[in-house]
């Protein structure tokens, strides 16, 4: 009886052995949806008749394979959490459908709405059925599988695949900005690493200047400022573990770098002059002003998802002529894009939703401090000031907005676990 219970006993610690050693299915997928988000993967299709139907395929498999793997686990319980737990985001997408409804575009706009929708769930999908540390290494093994590539590629690939016509290196994502931001990201996650894991510091501190190198090729001063900024709140919070706890040190962080923000306003001129290319910020000031004179039209409701940018000659809005410029395709903002196509309340809505997930990352940082909970405040802050000079939420098929929903998810699922 005794040898059948050892038996038994070794055939299940065998199994279970079995399974930590089988990252699993969903840890796979969920890979596969960071590489195919981080990859221009019409760029590789484009010279093929069949290239939107293809990219439009691919991403629909994507959607229906994520919601009917939530399904098939959690029955209607995710989307109930969903609805109670992360409201603001269901919320957000509601009223991005509901702007078909007073659209310039109502097609479009319910189309793209529906897209909209199926790249949130690919977040939730990830968030919803993976704990944090699978999360941490499939982030760690997908950044350094793009870096790498694309610095493999920069050897081997032709130069119109990976610079963009005006020398800036793009890796093998469809912009440079789109590249430097996601390097910069990148850069914090193995930064954060190297902190904190000392077995493999070595190895996360090579990956780590991989991606420095990334960012400095991308030639993207907006993600130079968002690694500074995400690379400081590292060193801060690493630095005052000791001595307060996260919400004071978050707090102190804040009125630093708001501080500095106030200054950098006040000496704006010769602060633009440094790093500009074209006039105000490489023409984002002209961009900006075209933004606040569309939300000064519509306040409320904007002029529906995805209605105002990226028309260029075929603009919706000829009576404001920087939409249809070939560098229009969003308002360089978050909030100021948000509001255009939203409205100001959606937007609100917005901000109301990063500041509530920063707060989530603080207890989560408090419960278990590790170098994931670590990058991901700095993740948060990073994206915070990659938002202000791009628009890198509530975007279809974006890897910034899918990571973010992911984190946010993750960080709710995580509190309640806690809790328990």
């Amino acid at each position: 009886m005794n040898a059948g219970r050892v038996a038994h006993g070794n055939q299940l610690a065998g199994a279970v052995q079995e399974q930590r050693r089988f990252v699993g299915w969903d840890a796979i997928a969920a890979t596969l949806i960071l590489l195919v988000a981080a990859s221009n993967v019409a760029g590789w299709v484009q010279n093929l008749p069949t290239e939107r139907f293809l990219v439009r395929a691919l991403w629909w498999i994507l959607y229906l394979g994520a919601f009917l793997r939530l399904v098939q686990r959690f029955g209607a319980g995710w989307l109930a959490w969903m609805m109670r737990h992360q409201s603001i985001l269901c919320l957000l997408l509601a009223w991005a459908v509901l702007s078909a409804l007073w659209s310039l575009a109502p097609l479009e706009t319910l189309l793209k709405s529906l897209s909209l929708v199926g790249t949130t769930i690919l977040g939730v999908y990830i968030g919803y059925t993976l704990p944090p540390s699978q999360i941490a290494g499939l982030l760690r093994g997908s950044f350094a599988a793009v870096i790498v590539s694309s610095l493999v590629a920069l050897t081997v690939l032709p130069a119109s695949i990976v610079a963009m016509t005006t020398g800036e290196w793009r890796g093998l994502m469809d912009h440079k900005n789109s590249f430097g931001a996601m390097s910069a990201i990148a850069s914090l996650c193995f930064l954060a690493a190297a902190f904190r894991r000392a077995p493999r510091r070595i190895w996360w501190s090579v990956m780590c200047g991989a991606c420095l190198l990334a960012v400095l090729l991308s030639q993207s001063r907006t993600a130079l400022v968002s690694c500074a900024v995400g690379g400081g709140t590292l060193v801060w919070f690493n630095a005052m573990k000791t001595r307060c706890s996260p919400r004071v040190a978050l707090l102190l962080l804040v009125l630093l770098l708001g501080t500095a923000a106030a200054a950098a306003t006040y000496a704006r001129e010769p602060l633009t002059g440094m790093i500009r290319k074209g006039d105000g910020l490489n023409g984002r000031f002209a961009l900006w002003a075209g933004a606040v004179q569309i939300i000064r039209e519509r306040p409320l409701t904007g002029y529906g998802y995805s209605a105002v940018w990226g028309k260029k000659k075929n603009t919706l809005l000829p009576h404001i002529p920087i939409t249809a410029h070939n560098s229009a395709s969003s308002a360089h903002n978050a909030f100021l894009s948000t509001a255009t196509e939203l409205g100001v309340p959606a937007a609100v809505l917005l901000v109301m939703y990063g500041l509530l997930t920063l707060l989530h990352a603080v207890q989560f940082y408090e419960n278990r401090a590790t170098s994931f909970s670590l990058f991901v405040i700095a993740f948060l802050f990073a994206t915070a000031t990659i938002s202000i000079t791009e628009a890198n939420m509530l975007g279809i098929h974006w890897i910034f907005w899918i990571l973010f929903v992911a984190i946010a998810v993750m960080l709710k699922r995580s509190q309640q676990a806690s809790t328990r």
